[in-house]
C-alpha cells in the first residue's frame, strides 16, 4: 500500500537528510574531517528545504492569482453581457459595446499575463539566488577540506 502524503514534504525531506546525517558522522576516512563534511551536508538538507519551501509558496500564490483571475474574468463577462443587450436597439449600438467589452478583457488578459509572469521570475530568481548561494558556500568549503586534507 503506498505511503499517504502528509502535503508537507520539506519536513520529510529535512527528515530524511537528519537520518543520514547521522549514518555518515560515524563514516571515517584518513585525511577527511567528517563531522565537517556532515556539517556541509546538513547545511545542503536545510538549503534545499528552504528552496523548497519557497517553491512552494510560489506554487500558492500562482494559484490564489489564477482563480480571483478566473473569478474576475467570469464577473466581467458577465457585465460585459449586460452591457451589449442594454446599448441601444440597434445592431451597431451592440456591437459598438462589445467590441469594447472585448478590449477591455484583452486588456485585462494581457496585464494578468505580465503580472504571472513577473511573479514566476521572481520566484525562479529567489529559489536561483538560495541554491547559487549554498553552491558558493561548498566550493569554499571544499577549497578548505583540501587544504586541511594536504597538510595531514
Amino acid at each position: 500500500m503506498a505511503e499517504k502524503k502528509t502535503g508537507n514534504d520539506s519536513a520529510d525531506f529535512t527528515k530524511f537528510g537528519a537520518e543520514a546525517l547521522k549514518k555518515f558522522q560515524n563514516f571515517k576516512m584518513p585525511g577527511v574531517d567528517s563531522k565537517q563534511m556532515a556539517n556541509s551536508h546538513r547545511k545542503n538538507m536545510e538549503t534545499l528545504a528552504t528552496a523548497q519551501k519557497s517553491i512552494m509558496e510560489a506554487g500558492r500564490a500562482l494559484a490564489q492569482a489564477q482563480t480571483q483571475f478566473a473569478r474576475q474574468t467570469m464577473e466581467d463577462g458577465a457585465g460585459y453581457m449586460r452591457n451589449m443587450m442594454s446599448a441601444g436597439g440597434d445592431m451597431q449600438a451592440k456591437m459598438d459595446a462589445h467590441t469594447k467589452s472585448v478590449n477591455e478583457a484583452m486588456k485585462n488578459t494581457l496585464a494578468h499575463g505580465q503580472e504571472i509572469t513577473g511573479a514566476l521570475n521572481k520566484s525562479s530568481e529567489k529559489f536561483t539566488k538560495i541554491v547559487q548561494g549554498r553552491l558558493h558556500e561548498c566550493a569554499e568549503e571544499a577549497h578548505k577540506m583540501g587544504k586541511t586534507a594536504t597538510k595531514k
